[in-house]
């Protein structure tokens, strides 16, 4: 049974299992308590100042928190807008590289005499350079080049790959490994 307040009651537990202010009150001698032991209060009364007091500490708690999401939304608005502008920033680096990339290869290849031909819903048309004489003399084409031929020894058939550490060409399997032998 638990103790209540100041009045005595029968426990069924032993007094070594109690502490001294439970056997105090059990026992109406206080042991080691030199004054009476006094009953806590139940509530704690408040006042109309401490109402007032209690209610502006929550207003301004509030108003912290309200500050703060502010701040963090801020913050968070500002970093997006932050990435957003270097996104853009790079992209616009990035098309001007692009676009400086294009001058440079349409300079180089408008370099000397050239012919620009356009075929159109209106017609066909042929543009020639300044430097380039109209009209244009034929030129005969140029054979292409033999096709090596595998260096396996009684192999005449076309190259279709090289020996790895020969660098010599062969057209099969069986061929490389003749040749790896030789070589």
């Amino acid at each position: 049974m638990a103790i209540q307040g100041n009045t005595p009651t029968k426990l069924t537990l032993s007094k070594k299992s109690m502490t001294a202010r439970q056997r105090a009150l059990v026992t109406g001698k206080p042991d080691e308590f030199s004054e009476p032991l006094l009953e806590l209060p139940l509530r704690a009364r408040r006042g109309e100042n401490s109402r007032k007091r209690s209610q502006a500490e929550e207003a301004m708690i509030v108003e912290k928190r309200k500050r703060r999401e502010r701040e963090k939304q801020d913050a968070e608005m500002r970093s997006v807008v932050a990435s957003l502008l270097k996104k853009q920033t790079s992209k616009k680096i990035v098309q001007d590289e692009a676009r400086e990339k294009r001058t440079v290869t349409r300079e180089s290849k408008m370099k000397g005499p050239h012919l620009h031909y356009q075929d159109t819903a209106s017609g066909c048309f042929v543009a020639c350079s300044s430097g380039l004489d109209y009209p244009i003399q034929p030129q005969k084409l140029q054979p292409p080049k033999p096709q090596q031929q595998c260096a396996a020894p009684n192999c005449s058939n076309p190259r279709k790959y090289s020996c790895a550490r020969s660098k010599q060409p062969v057209c099969s399997l069986q061929c490389y490994k003749a040749v790896e032998t030789l070589g």
